[in-house]
């Protein structure tokens, strides 16, 4: 508690002059004078508190890890650098490397952190048995057939050669290279044709080259990718991407003088092999016979879970990481409020009177970053009830999932829109036993019966997961398009960001496909909220869901088009008047800082594992990954 030294002079001094103060002007003189008093207070009570790395100054951070041996990262929020600190002599005293490494990867992001144990049966690998590289065949020699004829093939040996194109990985075909030749020709990662050094499309001088795409199976008659008759003017060259050939007619260049780039594929059988950890002559066979059991530290972000290794091997054990908000011990809302109905929702939030629906909430896997809808847990209720996963429900501390809750209590996964009507998957009204506890994980709602459970509302307890998130109020969005036409971007710098429920963190786009409707999010605080010169425009304009990827996109009149995928709205043109003044409020994922608590944290692996241990990072943002082939 800081001293008041302003009052304790006032005090101190003899009654006379406080008397003779009657306009105050001492007890003012006073408070400047206890201004220099106040700051040494204080700084002489920081120096107890910066010797405790809760309370530190942040500068100090780092110099309190040196002394237990912890480079801090700096770049990280104060709370994860702290964290890194205070959990070191803990790490260091433990003994074993699975459940110490959950907890620091745990601590550290303070996300959901899930093992997965490998060590039992191990690692399924691609094995290929043939390579199967796309090869970039460079300044190659072609062959012309007659000599003097114009056509010509893009392999030396005339045999047939399918171009691929290297940018979107697929093979080219005549229709996709119709009416998009100019995006093909002389481009990087797909073909060239040079004379003598010259790129026959793109020279330097002179008249360039067009393609045309062709069927030239005859080179006599050839056909255009439609198969009509095609007739070949002068500077044009026909080119059939599936045989690999091309025909120019004038003016006609020496074949030998011709070179051709491109790229091809050669197709290989890919084939998956299990090997197990214990047998090394196994493991040699994966390249790892001095480290046949690494961990494996799995980083999954919630947008797309991928691999980017492009090997599929999660052995011994697996980290996974989802960026999320992990809600612990929370006492759940009792509908309606001091009722004994046992009907309940996760969210805790203050209710207003009379409420008897509550806040519904859409719950989060903690695997992989995705809803956890009915039918998903319905089919794997072990897998996600009681689980750090999925939720847990507590009665006096026990898990109704823990056999050492009784009476044994029944979890059934169902529709809870309407309490009074519990229906399953298939629509069907259910017929409850007492001992059943129903959950519906897309809203967040929970209904039992108390008294058969031997519990009160006070006793009941949850844990559960919701989205990351960030909150933007009051932002200038990005003009897309004239003022006039209306088009913006929620995000200030145009980026695209996908807009999510402000309240479980969902993607909006992912909610209203689980069966939310729009009205739920269009100009609340759920959602978002757009101003024109400070007024919401909601009331005059309902929303209606389009992609908004070309911006010329007309909108219907008293309508405004939203696009929560890209988060890109657009009015109806003539809504705006120049110099009318926008600003936007949303919810979105903080996807920068996610990547350096990522990046933090594949950095600071190696070091927290014992000598000899090598991880393996797998960064699942590109090749989805099946959570469930994972145990």
């Amino acid at each position: 508690m800081a001293t008041d030294f302003a009052e304790l002079l006032y005090r101190y001094l003899p009654g006379l002059y406080r008397d003779k103060d009657t306009l105050g002007e001492l007890q003012r003189f006073l408070q400047i004078i206890a201004l220099p008093l106040e700051e040494l207070e204080a700084s002489v009570g920081q120096l107890y508190e910066d010797f405790f790395i809760s309370g530190c100054r942040p500068e100090l951070i780092p110099l309190l890890g040196a002394l237990v041996g912890v480079e801090v990262d700096t770049t990280l929020p104060l709370r994860a650098q702290r964290t890194q600190v205070s959990e070191a002599v803990r790490f260091y005293r433990s003994k074993g490397t699975q459940q110490p490494l959950e907890r620091w990867a745990e601590s550290l992001t303070q996300w959901r952190v899930t093992l997965v144990d490998f060590s039992k049966s191990v690692a399924q690998v691609p094995f290929l048995e043939a390579m199967n590289p796309v090869s970039r065949l460079r300044d190659q020699l072609v062959a012309e057939l007659p000599p003097g004829s114009g056509n010509c093939f893009f392999s030396a040996e005339q045999r047939l050669q399918p171009l691929f194109d290297a940018i979107t990985g697929r093979f080219i075909t005549r229709k996709a290279l119709a009416g998009n030749e100019a995006k093909y020709a002389g481009v990087e990662g797909r073909f060239t044709i040079e004379e003598r050094g010259v790129d026959l499309f793109k020279p330097p001088a002179g008249t360039p080259y067009v393609a045309v795409a062709a069927d030239l199976t005859d080179f006599s008659t050839p056909l255009d990718a439609g198969g009509a008759p095609l007739a070949i003017a002068a500077h044009q060259i026909a080119v059939d991407p599936v045989l690999g050939r091309f025909k120019i007619v004038s003016p006609l260049p020496s074949a030998g003088n011709l070179r051709v780039t491109f790229h091809a594929l050669t197709p290989a059988i890919v084939t998956t092999q299990a090997f197990h950890v214990g047998d090394p002559s196994r493991m040699r066979q994966l390249g790892r016979s001095d480290d046949p059991a690494p961990y494996t530290l799995d980083i999954r972000a919630p947008r797309s879970v991928t691999d980017r290794t492009g090997q599929k091997h999660f052995d011994n054990h697996g980290f996974f990481v989802t960026p999320c908000r992990v809600l612990a011990n929370q006492r759940p809302n009792l509908i309606p409020a001091g009722s004994s109905s046992g009907r309940f929702t996760f969210d805790g939030s203050p209710l207003t009177l009379g409420d008897t629906e509550g806040i519904s909430l859409q719950l989060l896997d903690g695997i992989d970053g995705t809803p956890l809808t009915r039918r998903k847990v319905a089919g794997q209720v072990q897998r996600y009830a009681g689980q750090p996963c999925g939720f847990t429900i507590r009665i006096r501390g026990v898990s109704l999932t823990d056999p050492a809750f009784q009476p044994s209590a029944n979890l059934v996964i169902a529709h809870l829109e309407n309490f009074n009507q519990p229906k399953g998957l298939n629509g069907i009204l259910l017929e409850l036993s007492p001992t059943d506890v129903v959950v519906d994980p897309q809203l967040g709602r929970i209904l039992m019966n108390l008294s058969a459970l031997g519990a009160t509302a006070e006793d009941v307890r949850v844990d559960y997961l919701l989205g990351a998130l960030i909150r933007v109020e009051d932002a200038a969005p990005l003009a897309l398009t004239p003022i006039t036409t209306g088009g913006f971007a929620f995000s200030k710098d145009g980026a695209r960001v996908r807009l999510r429920d402000a309240l479980d963190g969902t993607p909006v786009d992912e909610s209203m496909r689980l069966g939310r409707l729009l009205s739920l999010y269009h100009g609340t605080s759920r959602g978002w909220s757009i101003l024109r010169n400070g007024a919401p425009v909601a009331p005059a304009l309902p929303a209606e869901l389009r992609d908004l990827s070309d911006m010329g996109t007309p909108v219907l009149p008293g309508r405004i088009f939203i696009d929560p995928w890209q988060g890109r709205f657009k009015f109806p043109a003539g809504f705006l008047a120049p110099g009318d003044q926008i600003t936007v409020s949303y919810a979105s994922s903080d996807a920068a800082a996610e990547a350096r608590i990522f990046a933090s944290l594949a950095q600071r692996l190696p070091s927290a594992l014992p000598a000899g241990v090598a991880p393996v990072i797998v960064d699942t943002r590109s090749i989805p990954v099946q959570p469930a082939r994972l145990h």
